[in-house]
């Protein structure tokens, strides 16, 4: 299974590897801009639960791949690893989905994240984000979009968890402004598309 990669090296900005959302976290650490440490366990670490998964839908249901891809392994030594790096004292962490559908808008909210992941659950949670192909939600996606389930490749982002205030998304629009959206509480409704006020900023702020 590959090594995780810190956010802060150079190998985590290569989406191809980390996949969308890790890659901009760790372009943004490069930059210079606050960014809360972490590990990424790379995309092709999820192939083995994607095969899984794929060959429980050839003669079941979708919830006969998301079980099937669910019991895919993640070794010991690497949970051990990434609990000594991203939580130490026992922190929360929080493990997200990348991919490389994660700046389609088509894809928001499509694969799992956990918060608040205490680290004896944090190969569970690993799995849980590879199986995440295998959801409602994801494969009809798949279906919308045209694209096989086979090929998905979900990369794995560690982090330590903090509690928000409020939470959101910044992106950078053709033109030089930036489309903020924003909510109390946590991003999740915003990155799914369900909540949160947007407001665009100038370049003079």
């Amino acid at each position: 299974m590959p090594a995780p990669v810190a956010i802060a090296h150079r190998e985590a900005r290569d989406p191809a590897h980390v996949g969308v959302k890790a890659a901009a976290l760790a372009a943004a650490s490069g930059a210079g801009l606050p960014v809360i440490p972490g590990w990424v366990i790379p995309l092709d670490a999820s192939s083995d639960a994607i095969a899984r998964g794929r060959g429980a839908l050839e003669v079941g249901s979708g919830a006969s791949g998301y079980l099937a891809a669910m019991e895919s392994v993640v070794p010991a030594d690497l949970t051990e690893e990434l609990t000594r790096r991203a939580a130490p004292d026992d922190r929360r962490l929080v493990v997200r989905s990348s991919t490389l559908l994660d700046d389609d808008g088509r894809w928001s909210g499509a694969f799992t994240s956990y918060v608040g992941v205490g680290a004896s659950d944090l190969a569970t949670a690993v799995r849980g984000c590879w199986a995440s192909a295998f959801s409602t939600d994801a494969l009809a996606r798949c279906r919308e979009t045209g694209i096989e389930v086979e090929t998905l490749r979900i990369g794995v982002l560690v982090q330590s968890f903090l509690a928000f205030e409020v939470g959101g998304t910044a992106r950078v629009r053709p033109d030089g402004t930036v489309a903020v959206s924003a909510t109390r509480g946590g991003p999740a409704g915003v990155v799914g598309g369900r909540d949160g006020l947007e407001m665009i900023v100038g370049v003079d702020g």
